[in-house]
């Protein structure tokens, strides 16, 4: 089940992400590494993960201090997650605002449980580029997370997420403008696309996803 729900997702979102010029490469990949996670990873209980999950997937990446992590490692707590880059000059300036005002909407004392997490889709972004990005918005890295990846982790995640993206020269992409909600299990149980979203809706699934 968990392997059949992980690869009809990659099967069904390749043809969004442009940087993959072999469909079938890819696909072959993403497989075998999917099927590597559910050897590989430790086991965890039925309240940490489900077929459902985004966790199943142990593709590693950087934090903003440079530490390898998985995404298991996000299990635990309600995680709000997007994609961009730090680099970008006008959608993710605009995507970390939105965020702010989802996390400045909580109920203050639910507000210090939920993570916040940037997923850079520009595989040159460093630890170093991406904590000066979370410095420029003046984020408590207590409750923020940035990470950059290789390639291929960055188009897993983008897959999973349901994030488009692709490289429109030097230095800039397009991508999707998403906010997503995940739960306690990695489940997700929430979307917004578009910038300057209206907060609430955001609010209200994880404080609902709280009770």
């Amino acid at each position: 089940m968990k392997l059949k729900f992980l690869i009809t997702l990659i099967a069904c979102s390749l043809n969004a992400h442009a940087e993959s010029p072999d469909k079938a490469a890819t696909l072959a990949i993403a497989e075998k590494k999917v099927a590597l996670c559910c050897a590989d990873k430790p086991k965890l209980g039925a309240a940490e993960v489900s077929d459902l999950s985004i966790y199943q997937i142990n593709s590693s990446s950087k934090n903003h201090d440079g530490e390898s992590v998985q995404l298991v490692s996000l299990s635990g707590k309600i995680q709000v997650v997007t994609m961009g880059y730090s680099k970008c000059a006008y959608a993710c300036p605009r995507l970390m605002a939105d965020m702010k005002a989802v996390q400045l909407g909580l109920p203050e004392e639910l507000r210090k449980k939920i993570g916040f997490n940037f997923f850079s889709v520009d595989p040159t972004d460093t630890p170093e580029s991406l904590k000066s990005f979370g410095n420029s918005h003046k984020v408590n890295f207590d409750h923020w997370n940035f990470y950059s990846s290789t390639p291929t982790t960055i188009q897993e995640l983008a897959v999973v997420l349901g994030t488009k993206y692709r490289r429109i020269n030097d230095k800039d992409f397009a991508h999707s403008n998403l906010l997503t909600v995940l739960n306690e299990k990695g489940e997700i149980i929430f979307r917004q696309e578009g910038l300057s979203g209206p907060a609430e809706p955001v609010i209200k699934a994880i404080v609902e996803a709280s009770k």
